[in-house]
């Protein structure tokens, strides 16, 4: 190879090499998330619903709502998020910028009582094939307290 086929070949490398990261940066900046924040309530008392999940469909990333039912996520323009809560009805709503205020409505269907079991699973009472016990607020209270120390 002589010196002029080297230097087109250098010439070709540093072309590529320029239009690729040319490609990357346009696609790092079309790709940026973007922060929004809002407030889930029951449609018909405006109670803010504590500890409903909001998450971006099709993904793994998502949030629970505060004790005031504000939330915090990242998403990118277009995504859509969905929003579930027990006895409400799941809403789909289209990802927007600024504050987002979503209204849950209740969803007569899915108001039997929830069961927790030991098998880390949830089923309606009606359908539980284990014995269910009912446990009141006293029992509770009269329960030890758990701690953790953390050193």
């Amino acid at each position: 190879m002589n010196s002029k086929e080297y230097i087109n070949s250098m010439k070709i490398k540093m072309k590529l090499t320029f239009l690729i990261t040319c490609i990357l940066g346009i696609q790092i900046m079309v790709a940026q998330t973007t922060q929004v924040s809002g407030k889930i309530t029951d449609a018909e008392t405006g109670d803010p619903l504590i500890v409903a999940q909001v998450f971006v469909k099709g993904t793994f990333v998502g949030t629970t709502t505060d004790d005031q039912g504000a939330f915090t996520i990242e998403a990118n323009a277009g995504d859509i998020l969905m929003v579930a809560y027990i006895g409400y009805k799941t809403k789909e709503v289209a990802f927007g910028e600024g504050v987002m205020n979503i209204a849950l409505e209740p969803d007569v269907l899915r108001q039997d009582e929830v069961v927790v079991t030991g098998l880390v699973t949830s089923v309606k009472r009606r359908n539980a094939a284990n014995a269910v016990a009912v446990v009141s607020g006293e029992d509770l209270v009269k329960a030890p307290t758990q701690t953790l120390d953390v050193r």
